[in-house]
Formats: structure tokens, sequence, C-alpha cells
């Protein structure tokens, strides 16, 4: 009984993702598409001149950014790794300042002292996990991964990658809640409780990303 609740699981995924979506296979339109605002996957919000901006990350985006550095590319690979990131919700988190209220790197604001930035610095690296919950419906969820961006300096912002999984593999609530709502508890920048409310209708409308012609 539990492998067939897994396999029709398994199933129901890719259908629910699936229905109504359009297809674009350019990779400029495909990003210029997730990074409009209207279309419900970015989130911004700017606090004591701090911003934080949330985006949703496609399926077919990770995939892609998987194999990007493959050619050519089989399709039945990219439908098995494409298959893999729809059981999981990603997130990509980047914190920056505004650039009226403070200038610079995030990661120089507000300290006095190299030590204050090897804090927070730990912090984003250790310590988001702890500072975020995603809800969908009456359950709550911690990121089984975050990843902080190494840039070397050469942006002010930070990224910071998110994921979260269902605890067992029957939570179709998971998959088909109306509202996904991620927080984020900002000890490491004072900027407060953040919360955004992503519509599930928008993720599931999410565009097709055709890559492998």
């Amino acid at each position: 009984m539990k492998v067939y609740k897994l396999a029709c699981l398994s199933i129901l995924i890719p259908i629910l993702l699936s229905c109504g979506r359009n297809e674009i296979s350019s990779y400029e339109d495909y990003v210029k598409w997730l990074n409009d605002e209207e279309n419900g996957l970015v989130m911004n919000k700017k606090v004591d001149g701090i911003t934080i901006k949330l985006k949703y990350m496609p399926s077919d985006y990770l995939a892609y950014q998987d194999l990007s550095g493959e050619k050519p590319v089989n399709k039945s690979v990219i439908d098995s790794i494409v298959s893999g990131y729809q059981k999981s919700l990603t997130f990509l988190m980047t914190l920056g300042v505004d650039g009226k209220m403070k200038k610079g790197d995030i990661m120089y604001q507000d300290i006095s002292n190299y030590e204050e930035y090897k804090q927070k610095l730990y912090a984003l690296n250790f310590e988001v996990e702890q500072l975020t919950t995603l809800t969908l419906g009456d359950k709550k969820y911690k990121p089984v991964l975050s990843s902080l961006e190494n840039v070397y300096g050469l942006t002010d912002s930070r990224n910071i990658t998110l994921v979260f999984v269902p605890d067992t593999e029957n939570e179709k609530s998971f998959y088909t809640s109306d509202k996904v709502l991620l927080s984020y508890d900002d000890e490491i920048f004072n900027t407060g409780i953040n919360h955004f409310t992503f519509n599930r209708e928008d993720i599931n409308n999410t565009p097709t990303f055709i890559f492998w012609n």
C-alpha cells in the first residue's frame, strides 16, 4: 500500500504542475518572465534601508542550471532531474540595501569591527535555516538546505538558496495548498519578521522551459 501511494503521488505531481502551462524556449525570455513581479514569483520588501527579495525557483530552471554545461542534453536525463526538483520547493532570497537609506555592501551595514562581520557571515551560513519557516495549510516546514552563495566581494548583495521538502511522501498539501507562505525572522539585519505569500496558481502557471532542442 505504501509503494502504491508513493507511485500515485509520483504520477500526480507532474500532472498538477503541468496543467495550463505555456512553453518558452528562449533562456532570456524565460528569465525575463520569472523576474516579472506581475507573474507572482518574485516579491520585494524594504525595511529600514535593507531589501529582501524572495524568488520562487521552478524545477525547469534548476534543471537547466544543472545541465547548462552539457551538450548535447539528453531529454530523458532532463525529465529525471526535473522530476526530482518537482518534489521540493526552492526559493532564492537576496539580501541587499535599497541605495537611498543605505549604500554599499550589505555585510558591512551597522557593524563596527571585524568580529561583528564574522558573526554576520556565520549567521548567514549556519543560522538562516532556524530563522525561516514555510507554511503550507496547517503544516510548517524548515529548510532542509540553506546555501549562501560565495560572491567573493563582487556584489553588494547576498543570495541564499532555500530548499524545502515534505516530511513524508503522502503530503499532498505540500503540492496543492492554495497559499505558499515563507516567513523569515531576520535576526541578522534586524528587519523583524518578514512574510512572503505566493499563490499556488502562479507557481503552477509557470511556463515550461524547453531547453533540450
